[in-house]
This record gives structure tokens, C-alpha cells and sequence, in this order.
């Protein structure tokens, strides 16, 4: 977030603040207001005014209120497409290696074509593994197209932690990759398919921003590492990000999802992230939240297990 943009979120909380103050002085003001005109106006009409000034303040107020609510859905779309831009030379990469690929395999098969006795074997075991690479270029774009868009309208549907991780991932693998970060699953859960019912698109962004955060934390560690797992007890699923950066201080913990609050440096980060994600999360009558118990920084999307409540 620039600073403009910084200035005016707190010019508007401050403003939002001012009017709230004016209102109650407005209410306190009612009974001296009466007595130091009581001489000119009746109760009735003194009311009125009053009455007339607290509805004008509370128009101001739920304006103030509703350009707030806008400018901080602006600010998350905006972080989520300075994420994806940050993302673009890692999907850049990810489409490259496949079409060099794709393009081999049409060049081995126009010389197959060629041959006096081409292998039949051969072009189907090429023509198949061009379709497999092709599809792997559409899923990546496709999951670029779908998790970039607002979905706040779109239907909850049946998912798993699977579904979710391997949305995130396939627009996020590079970008580790690239950069030297191991990226891994704990693929021994069975948890890994169990059912929720959730806004998949929201939920995978959710977990995008968590893998965000994790990259710029240990961007610069030595060994770095990070971790997506899932557990699960008889009423909840726990979708898990831990990384191996140097942890979270306990100042920084207790406003860790405060709106604007961010440990990032200036230019880096919005501080409007763990805040939306964690609403994003209740919407879905779950919760994010850090795992103070883990030595390691561990986020953990807690969502309601499907048909067990």
C-alpha cells in the first residue's frame, strides 16, 4: 500500500471515529439544549432539531463507513494482483518448460512422419505425451484465470484440502522453485480427501496468501523450506502452512490480523491479507489463525468437515 492510500484508510477511520464522538455529544447535548432555550423553543421542537442533526451525522457516518468497505476491497484486489504479478515470471517459466516439450515431441514426430516405415508406437507414445503436456499448459492457465477473478459470489461447493492445495500450487510452484525454496506435502494424511463444503476459489486465495507470506519470510534463510499439511479431529479439517523463517515475535502476534498490520518491509505488503483471509474464513464457518504451539510459523485454515456435524 502506498502512502496515499495509507493516509486516506486513516484519514477515514479517524473521520469515522470524529463522527461517532459527535453523536454522543449530540444525545448529551439534547438536555442542555432544551434548558438554555427553553424560552424559545418547545421540547417537541428541540427534539427535532436534534433529532434532524443525528440523522444527518449518521448519513455521513454510513458513507464514511461504506467508502471504507470499498477502498479496502480495492486494497485486497489489489494485493491479490500484485501477488499474481509477483507469480507471473514463475507461470512464465512453468508454461516454457512444457512447450519445449511439446515442441520436441512435434519435432520427433515430423521426423517419424518421414521415415519410409515410421513406428506406430512411437507416434502414439508421442501423440500421447503431447496431449499430457498440452493439458498441463491449460491447467496452469486455467488456474491463473480462476484464481485471479472475484468469487465472492460464487456457490459453495464439495472440495478437499487436494482440490485446494493443488489449485494453489500450480500457480505458485515455480515461483519456490525458481528461487530455491523447497515446497512440499504431507502427502501421508489421509485427511487429504475429506470432504468440505466451501468457496473453493476463496479458499485456495486464502492459501495463496499464506504461501506468499511464507516466501517473503524466508526468502533470504539459509535452507529454506515450506510445508503445506493437513490433520483433522471429528468435527474440523486443519489446512496447514509452516515455513523455516525466523518466526513471529510476540509483540507481532497479538496483531497479526488487525487490518493494515504488516511485519513486511514498506512497498512489500498492504497488511490487508491475514485480515481478509481470516474473514474469508469465517464466511465459511471456519477460522485462520496461528499455531502458537509449533516452533516453527504455522498458519492454519480450520474448516468445518463435510456431513460430520
Amino acid at each position: 500500500m502506498d502512502t496515499q492510500e495509507h493516509n486516506e484508510f486513516y484519514s477515514l477511520r479517524e473521520e469515522n471515529l470524529r463522527l461517532k464522538k459527535i453523536n454522543k455529544v449530540l444525545a448529551d447535548k439534547a438536555e442542555a439544549e432544551f434548558s438554555r432555550q427553553a424560552g424559545s423553543y418547545s421540547l417537541f421542537e428541540t427534539n427535532a432539531i436534534l433529532r434532524e442533526e443525528l440523522n444527518q451525522k449518521n448519513v455521513e457516518l454510513d458513507n464514511a463507513f461504506r467508502e471504507l468497505r470499498e477502498r479496502q476491497a480495492q486494497l485486497w484486489n489489489s494485493s491479490k494482483l500484485s501477488a499474481l504479478g509477483e507469480m507471473a515470471a514463475g507461470i512464465a517459466h512453468e508454461i516454457n518448460n512444457p512447450l519445449s516439450i511439446l515442441m520436441a515431441y512435434f519435432h520427433f514426430l515430423e521426423e517419424e512422419a518421414t521415415k519410409d516405415r515410421p513406428s506406430r508406437d512411437k507416434i502414439k507414445y508421442m501423440v500421447a505425451k503431447s496431449k499430457e503436456t498440452a493439458l498441463r499448459i491449460s491447467s496452469i492457465v486455467n488456474g491463473l484465470r480462476n484464481i485471479s477473478r472475484d468469487a465472492s459470489n460464487d456457490p459453495k461447493k464439495v472440495t478437499t484440502p487436494r482440490k485446494l492445495a493443488s489449485l494453489a500450487l500450480d500457480i505458485s510452484r515455480e515461483k519456490f522453485k525458481a528461487n530455491g525454496i523447497e515446497l512440499s506435502t504431507g502427502e501421508d494424511s489421509k485427511c487429504w480427501n475429506y470432504e468440505v463444503y466451501a468457496n473453493e476459489v476463496q479458499m485456495s486465495q486464502v492459501l495463496i496468501n499464506l504461501l506468499n507470506n511464507a516466501f517473503d519470510a524466508i526468502e533470504k534463510e539459509r535452507k529454506p523450506w515450506v510445508k503445506i499439511f493437513c490433520y483433522s479431529n471429528q468435527s474440523y479439517l486443519h489446512l496447514c502452512v509452516s515455513d523455516s523463517g525466523p518466526g513471529i515475535d510476540l509483540k507481532a502476534k497479538g496483531k497479526l490480523f488487525e487490518p493494515f498490520f504488516t511485519t513486511k518491509e514498506i512497498g512489500k505488503g498492504t497488511g490487508l491479507g491475514l485480515s481478509v483471509s481470516k474473514g474469508l474464513m469465517r464466511q465459511q464457518g471456519g477460522d485462520l489463525f496461528l499455531d502458537e504451539g509449533r516452533r516453527e510459523t504455522c498458519f492454519v485454515m480450520k474448516l468445518p468437515r463435510r456431513g460430520v456435524q
